[in-house]
């Protein structure tokens, strides 16, 4: 079978996915060892048998609604490709946000930042690669995310950011302070998980499900940070389209200063800051 061919009869299969072409494109382009642009040359060229015995499973696991990020274990994020897996969070287009708003904050010196379940490292290689002056921590509970974030930062020969496995969002950093606290907590109530299963059903629950309607995991960051970010320190939450509200009441309640809301770049409110007074 030629490559045009295998391309069109996968997006006809792929008809439940909202991204088909880009889906088969990518699966192929894995497969073949090549980039994308490698199918658009060579459309007409033939491929062999295991090639398409390979593409076929994977293409069957993507039509079962696995992410196109573990079948393939990457997953570009800000300017960076990382290494994903099953059982460890994939870095989302929206998150990205965190990042620019956070290299862009004015600040006139080193900052130290704390990203609070860092997962694969994304938020937190991002920055250390942007600000190699700057030194970053990146905490998870989840040891396997813990694994892979030290891989990704081995692999992008980084220096200037460390992760560490905590059982809890700040138990392994009592006696620190931070410039930036950045975290992308769990957010998603019980009901919505249900109602996006299909979608996110194969990524570990305990990084997008937060008990109290979504918020319990925000509320205990907010609670918590003040004591780990210097005087004038900076929060920044990514939160879920419908919170911004809520989690500004928070970010007061708690005595925060300066509280701003910022939308992503689809237009949804996203990520919202405050500075310890």
């Amino acid at each position: 079978m030629i490559i045009k061919d295998c391309l069109n009869l996968s997006i006809k299969k792929l008809i439940s996915s909202s991204t088909p072409q880009c889906d088969a494109e990518v699966l192929l382009s894995f497969v073949l060892k090549k980039n994308r642009s490698y199918l658009m040359c060579y459309y007409d060229k033939q491929i062999t048998s295991k090639e398409q015995m390979l593409f076929e499973k994977l293409l069957l696991r993507r039509m079962q609604g696995e992410p196109v990020a573990y079948l393939i274990k990457r997953k570009d994020f800000w300017s960076l490709s990382l290494k994903v897996d099953k059982g460890v969070f994939i870095p989302r287009p929206e998150t990205e946000l965190l990042v620019e708003l956070v290299l862009n904050w004015k600040r006139n010196k080193i900052s130290k930042v704390l990203d609070l379940g860092t997962g694969c490292g994304a938020i937190a290689l991002a920055l250390a690669a942007s600000k190699i002056n700057w030194s970053i921590l990146g905490i998870d509970r989840n040891k396997k995310a813990i694994k892979l974030s030290k891989y990704n930062l081995s692999r992008l020969k980084l220096y200037n950011v460390k992760f560490l496995y905590s059982n809890y969002w700040f138990s392994k950093v009592k006696y620190l302070q931070f410039d930036f606290i950045v975290s992308n907590p769990p957010y998603l109530s019980k009901s919505e998980f249900i109602l996006f299963n299909k979608n996110i059903r194969y990524e570990p629950i305990n990084s997008l499900v937060s008990n109290i309607e979504g918020l319990y995991d925000i509320m205990y960051i907010i609670h918590c940070s003040k004591q780990y970010l210097v005087n004038e320190g900076w929060l920044f939450l990514e939160h879920g389209w419908k919170q911004k509200d809520i989690v500004k009441k928070l970010f007061k309640k708690n005595g925060f200063k300066n509280i701003l809301s910022f939308k992503d770049h689809a237009q949804k409110d996203r990520v919202v800051c405050g500075q310890k007074k």
